[in-house]
């Protein structure tokens, strides 16, 4: 014969559920009469209803979502900064070296050599200009691959002056190669490293 669950019995657990806790409530009156149990006992001392203790586990620890402060999410900050810098001041400084580049293909009578080095240089910074761009597009919008192709735009923003004004360097052309390459690879590290590091950059982008 089953028996019937005393509505007592449920008030008093409810009620030691919001007092006490969950793993007060478990256990501390009997599932059928509500009696208090003087323990960790089986067998309750009043109607004598056998409680199955084994089946109950009470959960060591309850582990609840924090809270990410707001002012931490978004674009602010450092990436403000790195943003408006990506968007506005690079491409505008790179696209000035590519025009004045393409104007001299344009307006001097020059060699085969030197129209194909000139070529180059504007070719070279007129890409790295429209890239730049696009990845301060991309993180303004917190577009989760922004991150990505920043990293990329830095790498290349290195390499690749690096390699032109070294090219230039060699066929004889007067350029201070060192302060180009210390100047290069100083602001695109610190770049990457804040767009690997930075918890305002995994909070808005996601993992990084």
């Amino acid at each position: 014969m089953k028996r019937k669950l005393d509505p007592t019995a449920v008030v008093l657990w409810l009620d030691a559920v919001y007092s006490g806790g969950l793993a007060g409530a478990l256990m501390p009156f009997c599932q059928t009469c509500g009696q208090e149990q003087p323990g960790n006992v089986g067998v309750c001392p009043r109607c004598g209803y056998r409680q199955n203790l084994a089946s109950v586990s009470a959960p060591s620890t309850v582990l609840f979502p924090q809270r990410v402060p707001d002012h931490l999410r978004g674009v602010g900050g450092w990436l403000l900064f790195l943003c408006i810098g990506l968007t506005f001041f690079a491409p505008v400084s790179q696209a000035l070296i590519a025009a004045k580049a393409l104007r001299n293909l344009a307006t001097l009578r020059l060699s085969i050599q030197t129209f194909l080095r000139i070529g180059t240089v504007g070719t070279i910074y007129g890409g790295l200009a429209i890239f730049s761009c696009i990845a301060g597009v991309m993180l303004w919008m917190e577009n989760p691959r922004g991150v990505s192709v920043a990293k990329a735009y830095f790498l290349v923003a290195a390499v690749l002056p690096i390699l032109l004004y070294s090219a230039l360097r060699f066929a004889g052309m007067e350029v201070d190669l060192l302060r180009i390459v210390l100047g290069r690879l100083a602001s695109s590290a610190m770049w990457y490293a804040y767009l690997s590091s930075s918890r305002r950059v995994k909070l808005t982008y996601g993992a990084t």
